[in-house]
């Protein structure tokens, strides 16, 4: 999966994100692995969290998603709708829904 999040670097839309210090975590409840994604001066930056410790130590997170690693797959091919997920439970949504918005838009 860190591979996959990884490409999303080059999907990122630099010229809408001047400016922008977002941070979302993702938290995939099949494999219980969690990521820590950080736009700022117009790059992502992507970490995995390795301990709960370290996610305590992140100061700022705007977002916090609770997916499966398959249905962030199917979002990232947009096969699935990120509110369509939400609306049916299948994402679980910590922060603004409108925040979650403007992030998916940078991609």
């Amino acid at each position: 999966m860190g591979e996959l999040l990884g490409l999303l670097k080059m999907r990122l839309k630099a010229e809408l994100v001047d400016g922008v210090n977002m941070s979302v975590i993702l938290h995939f409840d099949d494999t219980h692995t969690t990521y820590h994604l950080h736009v700022v001066y117009s790059v992502l930056h992507v970490q995995l969290i390795d301990s709960d410790d370290h996610l305590r130590q992140l100061q700022q997170v705007d977002v916090k998603l609770t997916l499966s690693e398959q249905l962030w797959r199917l979002i990232l091919l947009q096969k699935q709708s990120p509110l369509v997920a939400y609306a049916t439970g299948q994402l679980k949504v910590d922060g603004s829904l409108s925040q979650l918005r403007r992030f998916f838009s940078f991609f």
